[in-house]
């Protein structure tokens, strides 16, 4: 397997299961409403849904880690870097739940700005229709992250606005890691 298809592996594979262990952890918790319950509120030890959504989000970040450090030979600086960034983030959002409030926050944010600029800074060097579908999802991204710090949810709640922030850049990393490993055939 080449590199490029490692790179594109591990986002598909990190991507993936995290959305589908969301699912789970939000069906287990009990009376979890997507439109006022923050994401993180599954990782809070206290429910049962945190043994399933902090071990998932670290694992995504594990392998957005591994990704972006491979891709370093594969990739340009910025793009691998942001990746580095927003895997880090992911670390950190896994490890420290939002009752450890300052850390979560931190960490939070630079998952999601971070994916939301890698999407942006990889626009360039992707063939089409690829690249427009990335500054589409980054820019998604980081709009509704705009909007959820200044606390403007359209309707939609905090756990909505969340949501806008975060199922484009998760669609971002699958979409990039089909993309990937495409690309090395």
């Amino acid at each position: 397997m080449k590199p490029v298809q490692k790179v594109g592996l591990l986002l598909f594979a990190g991507g993936v299961q995290f959305v589908i262990m969301l699912v789970i952890a939000e069906a287990i918790y009990p009376g979890y409403s997507i439109a006022h319950n923050y994401i993180s509120d599954l990782g809070v030890w206290s429910h049962r849904s945190a043994y399933i959504f902090n071990p998932s989000v670290l694992i995504l970040g594990v392998l957005a880690v591994a990704a972006a450090l491979i891709a370093r030979s594969v990739m340009p600086k910025v793009p691998s870097f942001l990746l580095l960034i927003s895997g880090i983030g992911a670390i950190g959002v896994g490890i420290f739940n939002e009752q450890i409030a300052i850390p979560h926050l931190v960490f939070a944010g630079m998952a999601f700005v971070g994916s939301g600029f890698a999407a942006f800074s990889l626009v360039q060097h992707l063939k089409p229709p690829f690249n427009y579908i990335s500054a589409i999802l980054g820019g998604s991204t980081l709009l509704a992250m705009v909007l959820l710090v200044t606390g403007n949810y359209l309707g939609i709640g905090v756990g909505g606005m969340e949501r806008m922030v975060m199922y484009p850049a998760i669609t971002f990393a699958i979409g990039l890691g089909g993309y990937l490993m495409a690309e090395g055939t």
